[in-house]
């Protein structure tokens, strides 16, 4: 996502970037299986029309068990003991992966942002087991104060913000610093989600 907001509409952007080649589930499957040493882990791939399909569903990526539906479908006949999903998730004014700008009178903030959300389920029954936001740390009071996502985030000069598709999706810079966020938020959130609770037997 590519956004500029503020207090005053005229100013607000809001435009989609195809960045298909920046690895985004080869990374996230690999943080996956360096959580989880030993197990033998796997990517699910689903088609287009499956993915269509789910965003049709009402509140398929949202904080509901609607989301178990989509897992069963396109993981039929996986036949795992665990499914973990990583999906784009919501802050304070944006969504999933970008770059934000933040204008008014008195700040003036550009931000790149990694919003996920992880959510594990049970490969029998499908239940879920856990869930919760990918987060580095807990941001510091002033600082949500202050046009923060509400997630992993990294201030960046303002004068990088792009004025096209195009020139966001070629700035290097832009997809390696989203690819750490990403990195640094998997690596703290998914080891204490893949770890078997007390009540959990290890199959």
């Amino acid at each position: 996502m590519i956004e500029k907001f503020g207090p005053f509409a005229p100013n607000d952007l809001r435009m989609r970037a195809a960045a298909d080649g920046w690895g985004f589930d080869d990374l996230i499957v690999s943080r996956v299986r360096a959580a989880a040493p030993g197990a033998a882990v796997r990517k699910i791939s689903y088609s287009r029309e499956q993915l269509a399909q789910g965003r049709d569903t009402p509140l398929i990526f949202r904080f509901t068990d609607s989301t178990k539906d989509f897992v069963r479908q396109v993981s039929a006949g996986a036949d795992c003991d665990r499914y973990v999903m990583v999906h784009r998730h919501g802050g304070k004014g944006v969504f999933g992966i970008g770059i934000a700008k933040f204008t008014s009178s008195l700040v003036n903030r550009t931000f790149l942002y990694a919003l996920m959300y992880v959510r594990v389920y049970d490969g029998r029954t499908f239940e879920l087991i856990k869930q919760g936001p990918a987060r580095i740390d807990d941001e510091p009071t002033l600082s949500q104060a202050f046009a923060s996502p509400g997630g992993p985030y990294r201030v960046v000069d303002d004068r990088s913000f792009p004025t096209s598709r195009e020139e966001a999706v070629a700035n290097p810079m832009f997809r390696e610093t989203i690819r750490g966020l990403l990195t640094a938020s998997l690596d703290k959130t998914l080891p204490a989600m893949l770890r078997p609770s007390a009540k959990e037997t290890p199959r």
